[in-house]
């Protein structure tokens, strides 16, 4: 009984208390806001962010790196950890603040928060995390930025290359390039000539080219390339060959016909001097623009020119010999292009056994005009006189593709050559093929029956003889047995 009074006696006090102090009087100027700290608003409105972004590093060994950890807001606390990169144990923390946590003076901290790490090495790889902290917010609200840094050996470097500018030479003259690398690794060292791998006749080893004799194809940008694992580096220089133009013509024979359109090119390969091109026809200089006789020049003396003269319209007597000519203060060269009506002398395209004792050769030749035959000569390599054999050919196409098949070849080698010709006449004959007049696998098959032919002879094919034989080896086998068990 007297319990029960205590608490009711407890919960009046408690109630008029509340009365009292707790709850406002419908007279005061009350207003919520009044309880709210001003001072704790302005902290949340400068409350400090995280302004950097996660990112990547790759650094060679003795480099130093630098991680920033950007802030925006008032009195930030920082903290600085750094996991290794297997992430085995736990973080290490670098700096609380400013205050180092480790000894390691090449690491140090900015007035900024950024995180310095100076002549990096290995054991510096791994996880950096810059995390902010403020007085308002609890732990697991840290904003934070990391950083993954690979320190990884030092990329390789050229040590020394030769020439180590850029060369003018006549041609001729002798000429040596040389480069030498530097690294942790092991080096690939090669030479590149416009960025393109050179022929192996045209360098000692890998390091090193040597030119006994410079020529104009030698000119170019040399790039010495010096690379491993770890990464590459490059440096270049240029070769100016001093000399007359190289003249070439693209094609030495150009078929045509009367009233057709000719048209000769010539090209001079690049130069580092100004070519003048004059053509000739028989030794006669030929002038642009006169006549029948036109010139277009496309490229430029640095790079690749091409001269081309146009013949409009082509008559009989244009036929003949061209002669293009360049000449720089060098010197000159000059190419040589013959115009004709005839065909082209045909060019072999393919040769297959046919059969078993035959063979198919396909030509191709060109023609301004409608061919008419062909003529295919053919001998025993050791005969001395050639058979004949003349087919009509009757195509309309400037260029043709035509082949002719032999049969019944005996087992022996066989030259072969072959012409074609149009109204104007024949052409030059082919260059001579050689071929065989049996095929392999016919040859692979006699021996294979004459294998056969064999076996059948010494075994006879009969039950007795294959008995025989088992017998003549039934006492060798029976002398290792007795050998093996002693």
């Amino acid at each position: 009984m007297k319990n029960s009074v205590y608490l009711v006696f407890c919960l009046g006090i408690f109630s008029a208390s509340y009365r009292a102090y707790g709850m406002p009087s419908p007279d005061d100027d009350y207003n919520n806001d009044d309880i709210i700290n001003d001072d704790l608003v302005d902290d949340y409105d400068d409350e400090p962010k995280m302004v950097s972004r996660n990112e990547n590093y790759t650094v060679a060994v003795g480099a130093t790196v630098s991680l920033p950890c950007k802030i925006e807001g008032e009195d930030p606390v920082v903290q600085w950890t750094y996991s290794d990169s297997k992430r085995e144990k736990k973080p290490v923390r670098l700096f609380f603040g400013t205050h180092r946590q480790e000894a390691d003076h090449r690491i140090y901290l900015s007035a900024d928060f950024t995180l310095t790490i100076s002549n990096a090495n290995l054991k510096d790889s791994g996880q950096y995390k810059c995390i902010l902290g403020f007085k308002n917010v609890t732990e697991n609200e840290l904003n934070s930025v990391m950083y993954y840094v690979r320190v990884g050996a030092p990329t390789p470097k050229i040590a020394a290359m030769r020439p180590a500018n850029s060369q003018t030479l006549m041609i001729g003259q002798p000429m040596t390039f040389m480069c030498e690398g530097q690294g942790k690794h092991k080096l690939d060292v090669y030479w590149l000539r416009e960025l393109k791998y050179l022929n192996r006749n045209e360098t000692i080893n890998s390091r090193e080219i040597k030119y006994d004799k410079v020529k104009p194809e030698h000119a170019g940008r040399y790039t010495c390339v010096v690379k491993n694992r770890d990464g590459k580096d490059m440096k270049t220089v240029d070769l100016i060959v001093l000399a007359p133009p190289v003249m070439s013509a693209e094609r030495r024979v150009v078929t045509t016909s009367e009233n057709f359109e000719s048209e000769l090119k010539c090209i001079s390969a690049p130069n580092n001097e100004k070519i003048e091109v004059t053509w000739y026809r028989d030794g006669q200089q030929i002038i642009p623009n006169d006549k029948n006789y036109f010139v277009n020049v496309n490229g430029d003396d640095k790079s690749v020119k091409q001269y081309t003269l146009r013949i409009i319209p082509t008559k009989k007597n244009d036929l003949g010999t061209y002669e293009c000519t360049g000449v720089n203060k060098y010197g000159r060269n000059s190419s040589v292009i013959m115009l004709i009506d005839e065909p082209l002398p045909p060019v072999l395209l393919s040769g297959n056994p046919s059969g078993d004792n035959g063979y198919v050769l396909t030509y191709m030749s060109e023609s301004q005009i409608k061919f008419l035959n062909y003529e295919m000569a053919y001998k025993r390599q050791q005969d001395d006189d050639w058979i004949y054999e003349k087919n009509a050919l009757g195509s309309n196409e400037n260029v043709l593709e035509f082949s002719h098949t032999f049969k019944d070849l005996s087992p022996h080698t066989y030259e072969a050559k072959v012409r074609v010709n149009n109204l104007n006449g024949w052409s030059l004959w082919s260059e001579v093929t050689h071929f065989s007049g049996q095929s392999t696998m016919a040859k692979e098959k006699e021996v294979e029956v004459m294998q056969s032919k064999l076996l059948e002879l010494n075994t006879g094919h009969n039950p007795a003889s294959s008995i025989n034989i088992r017998k003549s080896y039934f006492p060798v086998v029976i002398l290792l047995i007795f050998f093996f068990l002693n």
